[in-house]
């Protein structure tokens, strides 16, 4: 007797145990989903979303100022797969170089900025001028931060002191000293 005890007491252990397997195997499937769940609300609630008026931002960069933006309204969104703001109303946005020294001017009724690639999308009566008094129109416009360049697949018009040059698509540098028109029209005047 004291055998089949001792027996019947090693074999609950073993059958909790093997029952204990199964039931998590059974229930492994609901707790994956469970963490699913749980990991989608955490992403969720790391998306952010906020809305200032009366903006005027300065973004630097190696210790000087290269843009400043001013504009009505801005909504910002964040998540961890997107980064951007949208600024409107109103919206004007100054160009520097390194020494402080103005190269562009831009006007345009909404702007967006994309933190991740460092770019800015202007959109609606996009208005250009640069240091040396060339002006830009088109509709949209995109600036690229780090290689400082602008281009447009939109009509464009450029207005110099001698010329008005008027086209669909552009690259440019941001001062307007150096651009190409993909499909050029226009008055040009050239100088012998």
């Amino acid at each position: 007797m004291f055998l089949k005890f001792r027996t019947s007491v090693l074999s609950i252990p073993f059958s909790f145990f093997i029952g204990s397997i199964l039931i998590n195997l059974a229930c492994q499937p609901y707790e994956e989903t469970k963490h699913l769940q749980a990991s989608g609300a955490i992403q969720d609630s790391l998306f952010r979303y906020t809305e200032s008026e009366g903006v005027h931002i300065s973004m630097f960069e190696k210790g000087y100022r290269y843009l400043e933006i001013s504009s009505n309204f801005a909504k910002t969104h964040q998540s961890s797969s997107e980064n951007f703001t949208i600024f409107s109303g109103e919206v004007k946005i100054n160009l520097y170089d390194s020494l402080l020294t103005m190269k562009s001017s831009v006007i345009c009724s909404t702007a967006t900025y994309n933190n991740i690639s460092n770019t800015f999308s202007f959109l609606g009566a996009v208005s250009v001028l640069s240091e040396s008094n060339k002006q830009l129109q088109t509709e949209q416009l995109r600036w690229f931060r780090d290689s400082r360049g602008i281009e447009s697949d939109a009509f464009v018009k450029i207005y110099t002191e001698k010329d008005t040059i008027y086209g669909f698509g552009l690259v440019s540098d941001e001062a307007l000293a150096s651009y190409r028109i993909k499909q050029v029209s226009g008055n040009i005047t050239i100088e012998n």
